[in-house]
């Protein structure tokens, strides 16, 4: 009995043995399992910043995997767009056997980087109001989030002004990042005008004197600043009397071109007068008692009294008058004779304040029918300033007079051709007559106070 009773308790005892070993095996293999072997996965951050563009690696934010495969890792990155800037999740998950553990991580795509901005190095040439677009200057623009160029006003066309300048470009991304350029302009009104020559007005030389042909001569443009002159002589024969004719030619650095000629008088002596020279080939020594000589210039039909200078010549040009001369006027140096009030001419008519040059050539007024200052041949009157006489020299009665009155009995009269110039005066506008108008018949120059043209 004792034997059996001691059996039962020694295999109880094993039994409580038995069950104790399968614990303490169940809490080690528990132990080894779920807690010295538990799969581990540890981040390097919760949150990570990308630029935009990039490529991100999710990996790289996997800091160590413990117990555990890649291929019990998930990496949930769907809604990640690194292109386009802004704040995404991506989440991490852990699959063991005691089920899944999932850590987020967040990811902010960022774009810190200018657009890349390239423009075009010529300069840009064009007139004053063109208008241009951005497109014209910009060679390249990009970015990653897309790029919009304008000029530094914010504009995409801009009309230009006049002037030499840089211009603004401004290269703006998604993100407000900006890259800037610029682009010269060089905007200059069209050189429309051909150089303009001046100086190029008719002189005279005295014979045997020297003579620059370019003397006087000078040239501007509106564009060039130094355009060039040049004349189709290099010199002139100054010991010969008598007048050449000098071309010049300019030209600017946009080719346009222009012309001028002046006409150089070589002659017996020379005036001068308002910076200006003249050709006389008459002696200009003074008379006794003759305060003034007149010069008559068949060519032009014009008369120019001369005084007297300060060394006795007549050199100073003091009135001109406009006449009218004819084929059998004389040239020649004369010194003037008898003169008359009023005077029987030629074929029934009559002249007031005649004074004779030589033979039948006379100074006079234009011809009266009769011995009447209110009978002028009207027709004739406005033939002044072209030849119209058979030899005389015809003047308005203001002037014929002002000779008459102011140049004494035997003053020098020089009668001469000169088609250049009419003489340092010019030639006067002749008056004309309406030859309806009932004062036709007299001189309107007529000083008398029964002159209708006075009243």
């Amino acid at each position: 009995m004792e034997d059996g009773k001691k059996s039962r308790g020694e295999k109880a005892l094993v039994a409580g043995i038995l069950i104790l070993g399968v614990l303490i095996l169940a809490a080690a293999a528990y132990l080894w399992l779920f807690i010295m072997n538990k799969p581990v996965m540890v981040l390097t951050a919760p949150s990570v910043t990308v630029e935009a563009g990039d490529t991100f690696d999710e990996w790289t934010m996997v800091k160590s995997l413990e117990h555990v495969r890649d291929e019990q890792v998930t990496i949930d990155r769907e809604n990640l767009d690194t292109n386009t800037p802004g704040e995404y999740e991506v989440v991490y998950t852990l699959k063991g056997l005691t089920g899944e553990e999932s850590l987020p991580v967040s990811v902010k795509v960022v774009d810190t980087v200018p657009p890349v901005l390239k423009v075009t190095e010529e300069v840009y040439e064009g007139q004053p109001g063109d208008v241009v677009n951005i497109n014209q200057f910009v060679v390249d623009a990009s970015d990653r989030t897309g790029v919009t160029c304008t000029f530094e006003d914010g504009s995409t066309e801009k009309a230009l002004d006049e002037g030499s300048y840089e211009l603004g470009i401004v290269a703006r991304d998604g993100a407000g990042n900006e890259s800037r350029a610029s682009v010269s302009v060089q905007v200059i009104v069209p050189d429309q005008e051909a150089p303009v020559i001046g100086g190029a007005v008719n002189t005279a030389v005295k014979l045997g004197e020297s003579f620059d042909v370019m003397s006087g001569i000078s040239v501007s443009d509106d564009k060039d600043p130094s355009p060039s002159v040049t004349a189709d002589v290099s010199s002139i024969d100054t010991g010969t009397l008598g007048a050449t004719v000098i071309h010049y030619s300019a030209v600017d650095n946009m080719g346009k071109t222009s012309e001028a000629e002046r006409i150089v008088t070589v002659a017996n002596d020379v005036i001068e007068h308002d910076g200006a020279r003249y050709g006389v080939y008459w002696d200009l020594t003074g008379v006794a008692g003759q305060p003034y000589l007149v010069a008559v210039n068949r060519t032009m039909n014009t008369v120019t009294v001369y005084g007297l200078d300060e060394s006795g010549r007549y050199t100073n040009p003091v009135a001109a008058f406009v006449c009218s001369t004819g084929p059998n006027t004389p040239e020649g140096y004369f010194r003037t004779l008898e003169r008359s009030r009023w005077l029987y001419l030629f074929e029934d008519c009559w002249g007031q304040y005649a004074t004779r040059i030589i033979g039948h050539i006379l100074f006079h007024s234009v011809p009266y029918f009769t011995q009447n200052q209110a009978n002028l041949e009207f027709d004739e009157y406005n033939l002044l300033g072209t030849p119209a006489s058979l030899g005389c020299i015809r003047l308005c009665v203001a002037d014929v007079k002002w000779i008459y009155d102011n140049c004494p009995t035997g003053f020098p009269c020089v009668i001469y051709d000169d088609s250049v110039t009419a003489g340092p005066l010019g030639k006067p506008v002749p008056i004309t007559i309406d030859t309806a108008d009932e004062r036709r018949g007299w001189d309107p120059t007529d000083p008398d106070p029964a002159n209708p043209w006075n009243m």
